[in-house]
C-alpha cells in the first residue's frame, strides 16, 4: 500500500513539472518543452526518491550529483529544485535577461549546475571525473547524467564509456531518455533499444530496459544499479511531448514553445494536482579533511635540466603536500614527466589515455 501511494505521489509530481514546463516556455516564447515532457517521470524519481542531496546547500560535498547533459531541458531542472524547495526564483522568468534560469544552465549563475552542458555528448565525460572523485575522496555519494539519445551519436559518449568500464565506476548511474526524435527527425537508432543494449554492454556497463514513463520500473532500474558491480547505464524509451496531443510523439516540435492558446489546451490534459509532502533525503556526512604540508621544491642549482622534467618534479612535490593535487594524463606521461606523480603518489595520477 505503501509503495502505491509513493508511486502516486511520483506521478503526481511528473505533471506538476509538465505543467511547470509549459508555462515557463511560453512565458519565455522559446525552449524545449517537448524534450522536457519526455522525462518528466525520470525527474521525478531521481530528485524526489532517489537521490539524497541537502536542499540548502548545493556544495555539500556528500551531495548525489546531477548531469543535465541534454541541456536543453533546462526548464525540467529548474522545475524540480523549485518543487524541491532548493530555489526560490521565478519560473516564469525563464531565460529573461536578468534571471538566472537560462535557455542551458551555467555554473557562473546557476550555482546546482556544476558543468555547463550546452555542447552534446559532454555530460558523461563530466560524470566520469565525478565518479573517480569520488572513489579517490572515499566517499560515498553517486554520480547520475541523464543524456539524450540524440547525443548518444557523440564519439565523446563512447570515451567516457570506456573510462568509466576501465577505472571500475559503480558510483556512475546515466540514464539515456530515447525519445527517438532528435531536432530535424528521426535520431540515429530509433526505438532500436536492443541495438543501444550491444553497444553500452560492450563497453562493460550493465545495461537494463524500461519504459521510462512507469514510475515503478524507474524505481526498480535504479534500485537494482545502486547494487551494480558495474556503470550502469539505462535505457528509458519514452515519448517525446509526453502527455499533450499536439506534442507527444509528433515531429518538426523541438526547440518551440506552445502559444497562449495552445497551452490553455494542453494544460486541460495534464492532470492539475496539489505538491504532494515528500521529504528529501539529506546525505549521510563523510568526515574528509585536506591535510596541507609545507612545500619543499626542489632547487636546481647550475645543471641544465628540461622544463618538462621540473614541471615533472614540481608537480609530484605538490601532491606528496596535498592529497588534493591529481595530475590526469593522456598517455604521455613519460614525455611530459607527469609520471613523477605516478611514482611519488600513485592513487593521485589519472591515465585518461589518448581521448576527446
Amino acid at each position: 500500500m505503501e509503495k502505491k501511494r509513493e508511486v502516486s505521489k511520483l506521478k503526481d509530481i511528473s505533471n506538476i513539472l509538465r505543467r511547470d514546463i509549459l508555462k515557463m516556455t511560453t512565458a519565455a516564447g522559446s525552449g524545449h518543452p517537448s524534450s522536457c515532457l519526455s522525462c518528466a517521470e525520470i525527474i521525478s524519481v531521481l530528485f524526489f526518491h532517489e537521490m539524497k542531496y541537502d536542499v540548502k546547500n548545493p556544495f555539500n560535498p556528500d551531495n548525489d550529483e546531477f548531469i543535465l547533459s541534454k541541456g536543453h531541458a533546462a526548464p525540467i531542472l529548474y522545475s524540480a529544485l523549485y518543487r524541491a524547495n532548493a530555489i526560490k526564483y521565478n519560473l516564469e522568468d525563464l531565460r529573461k535577461l536578468t534571471s538566472p534560469l537560462e535557455g542551458h544552465p551555467v555554473p557562473k549563475t546557476f550555482k546546482w549546475a556544476k558543468i555547463a552542458t550546452g555542447s552534446l555528448g559532454q555530460g558523461l565525460s563530466a560524470g566520469v571525473g565525478m565518479a573517480i572523485a569520488a572513489k579517490i575522496q572515499k566517499r560515498k555519494y553517486k554520480t547520475f547524467v541523464l543524456i539524450g539519445d540524440s547525443e548518444s551519436a557523440e564519439g565523446s559518449i563512447y570515451e567516457a564509456c570506456e573510462l568509466a568500464s576501465y577505472y571500475k565506476l559503480n558510483n556512475l548511474i546515466a540514464i539515456t531518455d530515447i525519445n527517438k526524435l532528435g531536432q530535424r527527425g528521426e535520431t540515429l537508432l530509433g526505438y532500436n533499444i536492443k541495438e543501444y543494449e550491444k553497444k553500452f554492454a560492450g563497453f562493460g556497463w550493465q545495461t537494463i530496459s524500461i519504459d521510462g514513463h512507469n514510475i515503478q520500473q524507474i524505481i526498480s532500474a535504479l534500485s537494482q544499479a545502486r547494487k551494480s558491480n558495474k556503470p550502469v547505464m539505462i535505457l528509458a524509451k519514452t515519448f517525446k511531448g509526453k502527455g499533450v496531443s499536439i506534442l507527444e510523439n509528433k515531429q518538426n516540435w523541438h526547440g518551440k514553445a506552445l502559444n497562449k492558446e495552445q497551452l490553455k489546451t494542453a494544460l486541460q490534459q495534464i492532470p492539475d494536482v496539489k505538491m504532494p509532502k515528500i521529504k528529501i533525503i539529506p546525505p549521510k556526512k563523510i568526515n574528509y579533511k585536506i591535510k596541507i604540508k609545507k612545500i619543499i621544491s626542489k632547487k636546481y642549482s647550475s645543471e641544465e635540466v628540461s622544463t618538462r622534467q621540473a614541471y615533472g618534479d614540481a608537480l609530484a612535490e605538490l601532491a606528496k603536500s596535498n592529497s588534493n593535487v591529481l595530475a590526469i594524463d593522456a598517455e604521455v606521461s613519460n614525455s611530459t614527466k607527469a609520471d613523477e606523480i605516478k611514482k611519488a603518489t600513485p592513487n593521485q595520477f589519472i591515465e585518461a589515455f589518448i581521448a576527446e
